[in-house]
């Protein structure tokens, strides 16, 4: 990457957007972007075979190339059915499936004898392991009253930023913790794209 041009970005993810976006315009204005483009593109940006920001160089350049298409209006994935009206969308290789337990217990669980999470969960979540509360992820309700009644704040409400940031409640995730957009919810404001550490979502 050019060192002028990263100094524009305070993320790295806004770079390869920047980067992907301008190797488009310029093989589209000299007639030279096809479907294979994608491919290209992603071994031109990422050449060699160390990875910066993932476990692997081919994972990086699957990021790319899912957003190569999307830039050039295909989907990000082959088989994804197009839905014009659909703007914002999920770059699957890129989200990192943040953690789906919104409320957490830390260790600064005291045990405190006053048990006030315990005696705040209307769904029985809660229990006293060993050294501190536990919550039973099948009960609770992620409704944070526990985490508001600790007088030690010991218990936190974490949500992913996509999640955290959509206005509509918009944002579900699948069983292997990868953000999926609510088609019928979104409003495709960007909000959950601007907020996402990853890049994962366009």
């Amino acid at each position: 990457m050019e060192e002028k041009t990263m100094s524009m970005f305070n993320h790295e993810a806004r770079q390869f957007k920047f980067d992907v976006l301008k190797e488009i315009s310029q093989l589209a204005y000299e007639g030279k972007l096809t479907d294979d483009s994608a491919a290209a593109i992603s071994r031109k940006l990422i050449p060699g075979r160390k990875a910066e920001f993932r476990c692997c160089v081919y994972k990086e350049r699957e990021i790319l190339r899912q957003r190569t298409r999307l830039a050039c209006g295909k989907m990000a994935d082959e088989g994804a059915a197009y839905n014009p009206r659909q703007i914002v969308q999920v770059i699957d290789a890129a989200c990192d499936g943040c953690t789906i337990r919104k409320i957490q217990i830390t260790d600064n669980c005291r045990k405190c004898m006053a048990k006030a999470c315990l005696a705040s969960c209307k769904f029985d979540a809660i229990s006293m392991g060993l050294h501190r509360a536990q919550i039973d992820y099948t009960k609770c309700k992620e409704c944070g009253a526990c985490a508001r009644s600790c007088p030690y704040n010991a218990i936190v409400v974490t949500e992913r930023p996509c999640s955290q940031h959509c206005p509509v409640d918009a944002i579900r995730w699948d069983e292997n913790g990868i953000a999926q957009i609510d088609e019928t919810k979104c409003i495709n404001c960007g909000a959950c794209q601007a907020a996402c550490p990853f890049g994962a979502i366009e």
